[in-house]
């Protein structure tokens, strides 16, 4: 799978090895390699500068640029490796669909959004069945 934004490109093999390269701040047209520890990436999501990755054991894992709170990890500071999302960490994440300075996420329960740093409810999607998101 593979999925692309306006300075960078990510792809994941079967293997589970994901590959980013491109123009940005991150990758600067040098590409890299690296795989989630004892998890395997089964959805990818890119913004402007950051990256959703969602695993096969549904956790979301956000990397990138960070000036909004977009990668929902709590702080505004830049990442520049993949971290989990500590904020889902009870929730099975299905879907996730990155903006240019935003990031939406939906849940087997629910669906999330970042409000900020941090995720919240969205009272209004809570009983439809999501099938796509793009932001």
């Amino acid at each position: 799978m593979a999925t692309l934004n306006l300075q960078c490109s990510i792809f994941v093999l079967e293997s589970g090895a994901v590959f980013t390269f491109g123009k940005s701040k991150f990758a600067d047209n040098a590409p890299s390699k690296f795989w989630l520890k004892n998890d395997v990436p089964l959805r990818t999501a890119c913004g402007d500068e950051h990256t959703a990755l969602v695993t096969e054991n549904g956790k979301l894992f956000t990397f990138g640029s960070n000036n909004w709170g977009q990668l929902g990890l709590g702080t505004k500071n830049t990442v520049n490796k993949p971290t989990c999302v500590k904020a889902l960490k009870s929730e099975r994440v299905k879907l996730a669909a990155c903006g240019r300075t935003h990031t939406l996420v939906y849940t087997c329960k629910r669906t999330t959004e970042i409000n900020r740093t941090v995720f919240s409810i969205v009272i209004y999607f809570r009983m439809l069945f999501v099938l796509v998101m793009a932001c």
